[in-house]
């Protein structure tokens, strides 16, 4: 049953997205509208950038922050507006099956310890596609992913070793908001994305919750629906770096949040978030447009060292050598009068 925020719901999925792409967020939220449950969810769409057109379903509530929050900052923007005893984190660029929430909350209810569980997302085939349910790190020489899970395109039934994952993927997480509030959520400064999900599950864990994969759970997801290939390398990396740095090398407990001074005005910090975040727009696009320039430029030397190629083994080529010789002497004979 889908109710308003304000109207007791059981869950509330809150959506997160950057605009573009109407028809895949209509998806995204059909596929929230058309889940069989007797539960009461509400739908908060969060808009991170741009300006979606898509038809809302009703009762869905709109956030509009006016910058890119990224995908912790636009949750935990929702969170603090709207309350829940569960929190569902939706990507705009999935749907979910229709049984979906019903039984990521079974998993929830059956285990008073869990504090998220997460669905699997499946290809057009039903299996899981490789790496894409969760990861394992290592401690040692320095903290890092060494490994996803599965290995290989597997049916849901058959993933193994889900007893060793560090982390599942917070795709259609199931949060309890007692175990989200206990760890402050995801940390917004893994932004804009990549790597919170490690960090979230790190922290459940330091906290005394437990972090589940339901594979009976099946959502579909676009891959790299939102972030382009290169870009995500570059967050991958300095969002590694900044989660060794906050966690150490034993992993034990998370470092405290330094709370805001509250002697800086309100508009003065959204001042700064949004240079932020255009800053790192800004940084995808010139990075894209260095990787589009040496493209260009490789492309261009590879035509002219053909054509030389082509040249030199031309018979015109072998014809206008002894003409090529007498105008390098002259030339030679120029330079030394």
């Amino acid at each position: 049953m889908i109710v308003a925020p304000d109207d007791r719901p059981d869950v509330i999925a809150i959506v997160p997205t950057l605009g573009g792409n109407d028809d895949r967020l209509s998806r995204c939220l059909q596929s929230l509208v058309g889940q069989r449950t007797q539960l009461r969810l509400s739908i908060v769409c969060v808009v991170n950038g741009g300006d979606p057109s898509a038809v809302l379903p009703p009762l869905t509530a709109v956030l509009r922050p006016g910058l890119n929050l990224g995908w912790g900052g636009a949750l935990s923007f929702a969170r603090s507006l709207v309350d829940a005893d569960f929190l569902w984190l939706v990507q705009d660029d999935m749907t979910v099956s229709t049984d979906c929430l019903s039984v990521l909350w079974d998993a929830l209810a059956a285990d008073s310890r869990l504090g998220s569980v997460s669905p699997v997302t499946v290809d057009d085939d039903g299996n899981v596609p490789a790496s894409s349910v969760g990861g394992v790190l290592a401690r040692e020489p320095d903290i890092r992913l060494i490994e996803w899970l599965p290995p290989a395109s597997v049916p849901p039934d058959q993933i193994a070793g889900l007893d060793r994952l560090d982390y599942v993927a917070s795709r259609g997480t199931l949060v309890r908001t007692a175990a989200w509030d206990s760890v402050g959520g995801l940390d917004p400064q893994f932004y804009p994305v990549t790597w919170s999900d490690v960090d979230f599950c790190t922290a459940l864990r330091a906290a005394g919750w437990r972090f589940g994969l339901v594979t009976g759970a099946v959502a579909r997801h676009e891959h790299r629906g939102s972030t382009p290939s290169a870009y995500g390398q570059f967050l991958f990396g300095r969002n590694n770096d900044r989660f060794a740095k906050k966690w150490g090398a034993e992993l034990g407990a998370a470092a405290p949040r330094a709370p805001l001074d509250p002697a800086i005005p309100r508009p003065l910090l959204e001042d700064v978030a949004r240079a932020a975040a255009g800053a790192l727009s800004d940084l995808s696009v010139a990075y894209g447009e260095a990787i589009a320039e040496a493209d260009e430029l490789r492309a261009r030397l590879g035509r002219a060292t053909r054509e030389t190629d082509e040249l030199r083994h031309s018979h015109s080529w072998r014809i206008t050598a002894p003409l090529r010789a007498v105008a390098g002497r002259l030339l030679r004979g120029l330079s030394r009068g």
